[in-house]
Formats: C-alpha cells, sequence, structure tokens
C-alpha cells in the first residue's frame, strides 16, 4: 500500500509541523515538514508530497503573479505522486525527467493555454527521489525553490535559483511554458544522509542550514520548524527536513 503524506496543510489537529517515519527499501526514513501559511496571504499557495514507498520528496510554490496558482501548486504535486506510484521501477532520473515535462504540458493546455477563469497558473517545484536498490538519488528543481544535502560538516544547496539576475523574477515554473527543461541530477547515496527541501517563503534558509540542524534529533528539527510557524513569516513557508540511514 502507498505511504503517502497529505499534499496540502491537514486539516486536523497536527497543525503546520509534524514529524514523519518509514522506509523505502533498506533505508530507513525520518523526517519533518513544516506547511506555513503565510501571515499576509489570502490562502496557502504551496504544497507538497512526501510517498514514503517510493521515496520521493518534494515542494511546490504556486506563483503569485498568476491566478490559480496555488491549485497547479497542488496539481503538480499530486500528479508527481501518481506517475510515481504507477511506475514498475524506482523513480530514477529519466522517469522524474519525464513526469515533470508531462505535468508541464498538462498544466499549460489546462491552464495558461485554456486561459480561463479557473485555470490553474504556475508554480516552481523542487525535490528529491531516493532509489535505495541502486545506492542513488534524483534531484530536481524548477525556479527559485531549492535542496540542500549534507556535505563535509555542513548544508549545501546543490539547486541554483533560475531567475533572472537583474529583475530578481523567475525564468522557469511549471505550467508557465509549454516547454519546460526543468534541472534533473543523480547523485549518490551512502549509509546515511540528510537533505532539505524547501521554498523559497523562508528568507533564513541559509541560517537553518548554517545551523547544523542535521545533527539534532527529530524533536529539536521539529522545535525548530515549530518556532518559525510561530514567528507567522509574511509569506508561504513549505519545507521538508530529511534523514536516512540503512538498514542491515
Amino acid at each position: 500500500m502507498i505511504a503517502s503524506l497529505a499534499v496540502a496543510p491537514k486539516a486536523d489537529d497536527d497543525g503546520p509541523v509534524r514529524a514523519f517515519a518509514g522506509s523505502v527499501g533498506d533505508l530507513r526514513l525520518e523526517g519533518v515538514i513544516a506547511s506555513i501559511s503565510g501571515s499576509r496571504r489570502r490562502s496557502y499557495g504551496d504544497a507538497y508530497a512526501a510517498l514514503i514507498s517510493r521515496g520521493l520528496f518534494a515542494v511546490a510554490d504556486g506563483v503569485s503573479t498568476l491566478p490559480g496558482s496555488a491549485a497547479a501548486a497542488d496539481r503538480i504535486v499530486r500528479n508527481l505522486e501518481r506517475q510515481a506510484a504507477a511506475m514498475d521501477r524506482a523513480f530514477d532520473e529519466k522517469g522524474v525527467l519525464e513526469a515533470i515535462r508531462r505535468i508541464n504540458g498538462r498544466i499549460f493546455a489546462e491552464g495558461r493555454g485554456a486561459r480561463t477563469p479557473d485555470a490553474p497558473g504556475a508554480a516552481t517545484l523542487s525535490g528529491l527521489a531516493l532509489d535505495a536498490a541502486r545506492q542513488a538519488m534524483t534531484l530536481f528543481s524548477v525556479g527559485d525553490s531549492s535542496v540542500w544535502l549534507q556535505g563535509d560538516g555542513d548544508m549545501r544547496r546543490v539547486t541554483t535559483p533560475d531567475v533572472d539576475p537583474e529583475t530578481g523574477r523567475l525564468r522557469a515554473a511549471v505550467g508557465a511554458k509549454p516547454v519546460l527543461n526543468p534541472w534533473v541530477r543523480r547523485y549518490s547515496i551512502g549509509e546515511s544522509g540528510a537533505a532539505l527541501i524547501a521554498t523559497d517563503g523562508y528568507a533564513d534558509l541559509e541560517a537553518i542550514a548554517a545551523h547544523a540542524w542535521f545533527r539534532m534529533a527529530d524533536d529539536d528539527i521539529l522545535g525548530l520548524f515549530e518556532r518559525i510557524a510561530d514567528a507567522a513569516p509574511s509569506d508561504d513557508v513549505t519545507m521538508i527536513s530529511l534523514r536516512w540511514r540503512r538498514e542491515r
């Protein structure tokens, strides 16, 4: 049975921050998700996917300047989950690339291409898919959402924001144009590791990474994310902290 977490903030008592645990192959996964609605936003415009059985974790951030972008963010991660779940093999680099391109074409046709009032807009996207059998993972990014990986004693951002250096405007988003070339890379994984996947809604992501949060217990990461939620950031914030270790 597919073990999937909610794609949007859950309408129960869990609140905007929640922990999760599970396994994919011989990898034990543990992490925390924050899905925080910005204090200056009328509604939550981000979305996330956490399909544990496929090792798929992703966040999407609706482009606020385009109508229907919250719906686009939700549609993107739901489609990504469904395509990963339907595959008879690991969600590898080729599978991720093809899936994002299919989703982009569909969102564009239904949204920007159709130009109907209730059509979805566009959203940035970032995430990773773990392949335990091949000891690898596929990272992907569109726009300015980010992926950070544990390095030599610190966390480093492995994605580069796809924005215009002069205006700061996005140069790419899922659903914005009919053709999309997402950033997709394959990395090896060792016996253990950690990652942070985040939308751009929180200005101090570098401070979180520099805080060596990956050394903390899950309860401490939970507390850190809860403090961010309590501070009521002005923009929507969605983050997934993920740690894995190989079970023998």
